[in-house]
């Protein structure tokens, strides 16, 4: 789940990087500005990305939660139709 969100996320920091003309800070702020700037450019598959951290985020840490094959599945699932759509429209 943590690769799966983390792939996503990267392959949108590049796009936009290259529709922005500037890479994403590499601190605090990298992955709420990655989202953000997301919205801004193609309104919709923000909130994917940020579903996708919410998953990647209660399998690494929240500990009294269980996590199924299933569920990592479908993650994955998830990160790779997000990654075709974002593809598609960030040129």
């Amino acid at each position: 789940m943590n690769r799966a969100y983390l792939g996503a996320l990267m392959m949108t920091e590049v796009r936009l990087s290259r529709i922005r003309g500037r890479a994403h800070p590499r601190d605090m702020t990298f992955y709420g500005s990655v989202e953000s700037d997301l919205e801004e450019e193609m309104p919709g598959p923000g909130h994917k990305l940020a579903t996708l951290r919410k998953y990647r985020n209660d399998a690494d840490y929240d500990l009294a939660t269980d996590i199924t094959r299933r569920e990592s599945e479908q993650t994955v699932r998830s990160a790779a139709s997000y990654v075709t759509e974002v593809q598609e429209k960030l040129v």
